[in-house]
């Protein structure tokens, strides 16, 4: 490995910690990995599983020159060789680097990375391919590995909301931002096809849609009135914790303000998203509280699409809520059938900045 030159070392540190969209942030580790070490390659997995053997999904690579980034698509059973899939069992039961001779050609080596969480837990995956196993190389990468996890430990804390610990509105508000550039750049018959788990219902491939649900607790106030804001602020955390353990992998929950959540999920169509939305809101209905007999829950939801921005994707989930907490409570309605069965109306001006006038 050749010496390393300190400025370009530098500006490598200064890249990767020059974004807040993890996306970016995970190939700007990975650009700036290649450049530091050009007889490398490098890819980065999220953990899926970590039963043995441990299940990864590729997050971003960079082989032979070729930069990719790929949060979709995911390992099956038996992609990686015996030998080092033993290679990355032994890091998680390690806790540290681990290396191995790549078998389809000798005297080529892998080394697997761990990228651990404040708790000393894997979240991530790194894998160095290189010729020749170098100490200071794998110091180098090893580094570079913990300036990523640092950096989004400190990123996290400002994306979190202090009470739950769920994504905080102004997350939500960037990651909405983002699909809907994306949706509208990208050609519908080129869209992401998405392969998931077997256990996973969702199992089933083909191009998947985002939705948005927006969830509120019903009588919240009462609860707050009765018990107090500590007790009120326990079942928020519950909510939190409920919701967190009944979404699927690639879903978010964020907390929105008050007793108002919100789910980004994704769905191969809206009776997949239907099915997702009512397994939330039936476990949140059916787990026992202390003091509360019961706790029903509304969602409203829509999907994520032509809206013109963030601010749009939610109203017209706002207004789905709306319904179901005007017609009865504890129900999940979608915008668009209710739209479609002319229960609620759909807003067919849209205001233009230069149409207002303000005197």
């Amino acid at each position: 490995m050749n010496p390393i030159n300190p400025l370009q070392f530098i500006d490598s540190l200064a890249e990767v910690t020059r974004y807040s969209d993890r996306a970016i942030i995970e190939k700007s580790l990975l650009t700036a990995l290649k450049e530091l070490m050009p007889k490398s390659d490098f890819w980065l997995y999220r953990v899926i599983s970590t039963t043995h053997p441990v299940k990864l999904s590729l997050l971003s690579y960079s082989r032979q020159g070729v930069m990719g980034i790929n949060s979709i698509q995911q390992l099956k059973k038996g992609k990686f060789s015996k030998s080092l899939q033993q290679c990355i069992d032994d890091c998680f039961d390690n806790l540290d680097i681990q290396s191995v001779e790549q078998q389809s050609q000798k005297g080529s080596y892998y080394s697997v990375y761990p990228a651990m969480d404040e708790n000393s837990e894997i979240f991530a995956i790194l894998i160095q391919r290189c010729d020749k196993l170098s100490i200071n190389s794998q110091r180098l990468t090893h580094g570079m590995i913990r300036v990523y996890c640092n950096y989004l430990r400190m990123l996290d804390k400002t994306q979190r909301d202090k009470l739950t610990n769920l994504l905080n509105r102004e997350t939500m508000d960037d990651e909405i931002t983002r699909i809907l550039v994306s949706t509208h750049e990208t050609d519908p018959n080129k869209r992401e096809y998405a392969n998931y788990d077997e256990s996973d219902a969702r199992k089933n491939k083909g191009a998947f849609t985002y939705w948005l649900g927006v969830l509120d607790i019903d009588h919240f106030k009462s609860i707050n009135d009765t018990y107090g804001h500590l007790y009120g602020d326990e079942i928020l955390i519950l909510i939190a914790r409920l919701m967190e353990a009944n979404v699927r992998d690639g879903d978010l929950v964020f907390r929105y303000g008050g007793e108002e959540f919100v789910i980004l999920l994704k769905a191969f169509d809206m009776e997949d998203a239907i099915y997702a939305f009512e397994r939330i809101r039936k476990s949140i209905n059916e787990h026992k509280y202390a003091k509360v007999d019961s706790l029903t829950i509304c969602i409203g939801a829509t999907q994520i699409s032509h809206q013109a921005s963030s601010a749009d994707v939610f109203v017209n989930a706002d207004k789905a809520l709306y319904y179901a907490k005007t017609h009865g409570r504890d129900q999940m309605h979608i915008y668009e059938v209710l739209v479609e069965n002319n229960l609620i109306e759909e807003d067919e001006e849209k205001i233009e900045v230069g149409d207002i006038d303000f005197f």
